[in-house]
């Protein structure tokens, strides 16, 4: 991504997909080496792998650097700094599954949804705090029949920490319940919390549904992505 004159990319030699930054990269010598700078270096993901058209996670809105930041499988939105000292501030906002960020003279545009909310255009003005959510369809369940996911560590192939979202059957989980197991699709991807119909579909049926990152998933650094290397299938 062009930030100005710099060229910032994400980068997972540190384990991590980190932003760095190559400060006035066109006037950079054809023969010299690039003297890429961390630009925040800290436990997750500001990339992901890149499948499909439209999987940004950057945006410059022409004055400041924007990001979407994967922790422990949730994203959030933040401004990051690029002179200076490094820092990460958040921006106010209830969506956890981001992506597709554009910005423009302090504006900017994603594609969003959380747990309770479907997928939908999310439009911030950043210089006000504002925003604006437009789902691609209404909500066709009642906000209090909705399966909220609870996050689930389990212990894994190879013995490994694995990470899962649980949703609890409608009125709540009990041992008698039925359990569906779910993988992504991918491998790469990741099961991620923006509301699923289909995952609901499940819950409100007296159905229990576990939606597993497995070893191989992304959102949890290189390492765990790299798990499934080898073993594809």
């Amino acid at each position: 991504l062009w930030a100005g004159a710099d060229l910032v990319v994400a980068n997972d030699r540190s384990g991590w997909w980190n932003l760095e930054v190559l400060e006035n990269a066109g006037a950079l010598a054809p023969d010299a080496a690039p003297p890429w700078r961390a630009l925040l270096p800290m436990q997750a993901e500001f990339g992901m792998p890149q499948w499909v058209y439209g999987m940004r996670t950057t945006a410059w809105d022409g004055h400041q650097l924007l990001a979407a930041a994967c922790r422990q499988g949730q994203w959030q939105l933040g401004r990051v700094g690029i002179a200076g000292a490094p820092h990460w501030q958040p921006i106010e906002q209830p969506f956890s599954d981001l992506a597709a960020l554009s910005a423009e003279n302090g504006r900017l545009a994603c594609v969003a949804s959380n747990p309770q909310h479907p997928s939908g255009l999310l439009e911030l003005n950043l210089t006000q705090g504002s925003w604006v959510h437009t789902p691609a369809a209404p909500c066709p369940i009642p906000a209090a029949a909705i399966s909220a996911p609870e996050e689930l560590w389990f212990e894994g192939h190879g013995q490994q920490p694995t990470q899962a979202w649980y949703y609890p059957p409608g009125g709540g989980g009990h041992p008698k319940a039925p359990l569906l197991v779910k993988g992504h699709s991918g491998p790469t991807g990741m099961a991620r919390t923006g509301l699923s119909l289909g995952i609901q579909y499940w819950t409100s049926r007296g159905w229990g549904v576990v939606d597993v990152n497995y070893g191989g998933s992304t959102g949890f650094g290189r390492a765990y992505r790299e798990r499934l290397n080898g073993q594809w299938g």
